[in-house]
């Protein structure tokens, strides 16, 4: 069984699941072109290039924008770093202030029980520069692999603009490892030839 790591940087989205894994969020823009891969397409250059929210009817956060690793969630990874860059567009920034990065191991993640606090900026201990394009790096320090990842929005910078039911995220990296997870239930097994020989006999056993 080969447990070796790889380095995992997440690619670059044309699409919510192109060229692998699926971005999704809890709310969508009416204008399509604030979809939530815009957030997982590795460019800020424009000024609409990013995940825009828009309140939900009861007009309340927290708000959630997903990652998952692959199409089929069978495939898991290691974050050591997420790097969170601001919308590029110095009217209209609608930063995060606080919010949780986050991870889950479930196949299908459910509800808040699902889900692990990775990262924490609580505005205290950890701040977030909320300035046009600002790219805020948050390292991680964990031993677990997880096939879903997330950004929980709990409050947005109100000052740009002083808007507080709406926020955008212009992209947002993850940095890591992946390996390949062996089902224990269900192992994959390799078997390898080997070729014996006897010198007393002269002789040549396969062995498996």
């Amino acid at each position: 069984a080969d447990y070796s790591e790889s380095e995992y940087l997440r690619p670059n989205m044309t699409s919510k699941n192109y060229p692998y894994g699926v971005c999704w969020a809890d709310v969508l823009h009416t204008n399509t072109e604030f979809s939530p891969w815009k957030a997982f397409n590795g460019t800020t250059t424009d000024l609409n290039d990013c995940y825009m929210s828009i309140d939900p009817s009861t007009g309340l956060f927290p708000l959630c924008l997903y990652y998952s690793v692959s199409d089929t969630n069978d495939k898991w990874v290691k974050p050591t770093v997420f790097t969170v860059t601001n919308r590029n567009n110095s009217t209209a920034i609608r930063a995060m202030a606080t919010f949780l990065i986050q991870g889950s191991q479930v196949l299908h993640p459910y509800d808040d029980l699902d889900w692990e606090t990775l990262v924490n900026v609580d505005g205290i201990n950890l701040t977030h520069n909320g300035a046009n394009a600002a790219v805020n790096t948050y390292y991680v320090d964990t031993n677990k692999y997880y096939r879903h990842f997330r950004i929980k929005c709990l409050t947005v910078n109100t000052t740009s603009p002083a808007n507080n039911n709406i926020y955008t995220v212009g992209d947002w990296n993850i940095k890591g490892y992946t390996n390949d997870v062996i089902d224990v239930l269900n192992p994959v097994q390799k078997y390898f030839l080997v070729n014996v020989y006897n010198k007393t006999t002269d002789e040549t056993y396969d062995m498996y």
